[in-house]
């Protein structure tokens, strides 16, 4: 009998110890949370903005200038890429770790930590809606903590229809990326071993909106040097 109990007890321990964390990520719980994800803004194309607008939940004064919600079927123009505001064109990362300043660096792709969980735009909003959410939960286990482990996450969003694969790659390549801070809160997550079986989501985790950006270009070497020649040419001339 004490063998048994034993062997009972080692089983009840080896279950606990390989119970992956899981967590639901929508963006939306009615009533209670909703943030949305904007496209370039083009009055300042290189500028990434962060913060919940007024539509949000909970609801704050950031605006977002000509930029307009990603997600549903939207199209438009103004990137020069195919399908410039459909949610089809967007990627959006979910990255998880065990504080915010990791989870930070995950996104940049600095840290160690790789993407949890991907999905399209699309997925946020239905047709003729973006931004958001309104199905049901996004679900997904995070094989590398534990359940009712905590962790920080934090979400990034990015033009993939180029293949761009993270925000790291899309950054790299020149296309609209954008991400939120990290969480301000550290999530427990739920312990179960499939989707299913999530427990907790990203209500309360102070996670907020945010639109893309493209990363401003910098001169190549070669041409400032060149740049630095021609002006230094210039001012001998005027000299003599």
């Amino acid at each position: 009998m004490k063998k048994t109990l034993t062997l009972i007890s080692l089983l009840a321990g080896a279950t606990a110890a390989y119970s992956q964390g899981s967590i639901a990520w929508q963006e939306y719980n009615e009533g209670s949370f909703s943030i949305s994800v904007w496209s370039v803004n083009y009055s300042s194309p290189s500028t990434l903005t962060i913060g919940n607008g007024a539509a949000d939940i909970p609801s704050a004064g950031t605006t977002y200038g000509t930029a307009v919600l990603l997600g549903g079927t939207t199209t438009g123009s103004g990137t020069g890429l195919s399908g410039a505001y459909n949610g089809n064109s967007y990627e959006m990362g979910l990255y998880a770790d065990t504080s915010a300043a990791a989870v930070a660096a995950d996104v940049l792709g600095t840290g160690s930590t790789a993407i949890q969980a991907t999905d399209t735009i699309i997925n946020f909003g239905g047709a003729g809606e973006g931004g958001y959410w309104t199905g049901n939960p996004l679900s997904a286990n995070l094989p590398a903590f534990a359940g009712k482990s905590t962790v920080y996450f934090e979400l990034a969003a990015w033009y993939s229809a180029g293949g761009a694969g993270t925000y790291a790659a899309a950054v790299a390549a020149g296309v609209p990326a954008g991400h939120d801070n990290a969480s301000t809160v550290a999530i427990e997550l739920g312990g179960g071993s499939s989707p299913a079986a999530v427990e907790t989501n990203l209500n309360g985790s102070g996670l907020q909106s945010f639109d893309l950006a493209v990363a401003a270009s910098t001169p190549e070497p070669s041409t400032i040097a060149l740049g630095v020649i021609g002006a230094s040419a210039f001012l001998f001339r005027r000299r003599k």
